[in-house]
């Protein structure tokens, strides 16, 4: 899966970034779920087979909040349709769609955004920038969008109340970047994740959880 490069983002809250210019197949560090980055989500939208498409959106039909799955699921029966398949994306959805959350997007990119959105890798500072944290590598992980607006501004200590596998996925997450370490030929790569599991670690363990780089 792509990663964007740090120097593409302006941003943190919410938004697609990367701490890594290097592709990686990341999982969140809250749910341990592998994440979607907009290019993933620009290439599902280009599918060519509705049936393709249909597969996709059932896949990760139990990460999409409560609200969202009965449009979701209501699309993925029209998609699945033999009657349907010259239709688009776009024009199923606005088909589909209900007052409690709107599908349907300008494009197929848009309306498969909407949809898929929830899986999309974020930025989640580990010390929240409300509480004096910093926007630097240090104090950053990869979050779903999904896992990030649930944590909000809570601290690791009240948000692991809620969501007791955040230890183990946190470990999960740094395995993963120490993965990066034996893919990596460009020496300065090299080093800058180093770097980051070192001082990242620091963090994490000051904020309550514990791991091992």
């Amino acid at each position: 899966m792509h990663l964007y490069s740090i120097a593409a983002a302006n941003t943190f809250r919410g938004k697609p970034y990367s701490l890594f210019e290097k592709e990686a197949n990341l999982p969140c560090a809250s749910c341990g779920e592998v994440m979607l980055t907009k290019q993933d989500i620009k290439d599902i939208s280009n599918l060519k087979s509705n049936e393709d498409l249909a597969d996709v959106f059932e896949t990760y039909l139990d990460r999409l909040p409560i609200e969202r799955r009965h449009s979701v699921v209501h699309l993925i029966s029209e998609l699945q349709k033999p009657e349907n398949k010259s239709n688009t994306l776009q024009q199923l959805a606005f088909k589909v769609q209900d007052r409690s959350f709107k599908l349907r997007g300008q494009n197929n990119f848009e309306t498969t955004f909407n949809i898929l959105s929830p899986a999309l890798s974020t930025i989640d500072h580990i010390q929240p920038t409300s509480l004096a944290g910093e926007n630097a590598k240090y104090n950053l992980v990869h979050m779903c969008k999904s896992c990030n607006e649930q944590r909000g501004n809570m601290s690791y200590d009240a948000f692991i109340r809620i969501n007791p596998s955040l230890q183990n996925n946190m470990q999960k997450f740094i395995n993963s970047v120490k993965r990066m370490l034996l893919q990596t030929k460009n020496s300065q790569q090299l080093e800058s994740i180093k770097n980051y599991l070192t001082s990242v670690q620091g963090t994490l363990n000051n904020n309550g959880i514990e791991v091992i780089v």
